[in-house]
């Protein structure tokens, strides 16, 4: 009785080693799959890296390496959408990275998804809906609009000075946007902003606890919300001298390099205002800041 039982702990032992070692190994994939030039891929990578490039070809292919926690890749085709998805063991925590590289056709439209996963984009000229939770996303802004989302990463857009339509968000992330224009939508907590617009048209931006600076041409009928709840504004708005500012701040200093206005403060209590404006005038931009300096120039 008692060899039997050592027999069955022994038989154990081995099944829970085996399972072990399939789990630490890891798996080099490379697959291709026909696409539509301009269908839309998405992809769902649970950690590690996502990288997407465009090129020439009506096809998708994907290679890298999957870590031991990976049961495998589900890729799977239905109508003009290509589905990228990587699937973890049932019961296994997830160990180790999953790397992907996809090169998808230029005109793609994309869908991706990471958790601790870094996503870079190249070279993709549809719509992009890139987020992840706990990484960077870097992407190339062509024409199309797009959607940057992450938590606790930062987001690094840079365009070709096309107008664009971008909304972007970050909880505990930087934000950097260079060479872009048109529109913008802005939500970020507890992150710096960096933005580079050769013209602007619409932009609305709130942020908590971070600070923002800006340079961006004003087009001829521009709007402008902006509201910071703690956080410099330094704002560099060529084309400012032809459009109504209003700007007002609980807590911070209001300067500004145009318009020969001075800044308003009330007999008692705290907070100031700046309103500057031209007859004629097509473009509106409204400033709000509760605790942090102000700061607004048109050069």
């Amino acid at each position: 009785m008692k060899s039997m039982k050592r027999i069955v702990a022994v038989a154990l032992c081995v099944a829970a080693l085996s399972g072990a070692n399939s789990a630490s190994a890891s798996q080099s994939i490379d697959q291709r799959v026909p696409a539509d030039p301009q269908g839309t891929v998405e992809v769902s990578n649970t950690s590690g890296t996502i990288h997407c490039t465009g090129w020439d070809k009506p096809e998708i292919q994907i290679t890298g390496q999957l870590s031991g926690s990976a049961e495998r890749l589900d890729v799977q085709t239905q109508g003009k959408t290509v589905s990228i998805r990587v699937l973890q063991r049932m019961g296994i925590v997830s160990r180790g990275d999953n790397d992907l590289e996809i090169k998808a056709p230029f005109g793609s439209s994309l869908r991706v998804s990471g958790v601790s996963a870094d996503i870079n984009v190249r070279g993709i000229t549809g719509e992009q809906r890139l987020q992840s939770v706990s990484g960077d996303v870097e992407t190339e802004a062509a024409g199309a609009d797009l959607v940057l989302k992450s938590i606790s990463g930062n987001l690094k857009l840079r365009g070709k000075n096309n107008p664009v339509r971008i909304t972007v968000s970050t909880v505990s992330g930087g934000i950097s946007l260079v060479n872009v224009g048109g529109e913008l939508d802005m939500d970020t907590v507890s992150g710096d902003v960096d933005i580079d617009m050769n013209t602007v048209t619409r932009a609305r931006m709130k942020t908590i606890s971070g600070d923002v600076g800006m340079v961006g041409r004003l087009s001829a009928d521009s709007r402008i919300d902006l509201s910071s709840v703690s956080g410099s504004l330094h704002l560099r708005w060529p084309g400012a001298e032809k459009a109504n500012v209003d700007v007002e701040s609980f807590s911070g200093d209001i300067t500004s390099c145009f318009g020969n206005v001075e800044v308003q403060r009330p007999k008692y209590g705290p907070g100031s205002s700046w309103r500057y404006g031209v007859t004629g005038a097509t473009s509106d931009i409204h400033i709000k800041s509760m605790s942090g300096d102000v700061s607004v120039c048109n050069r």
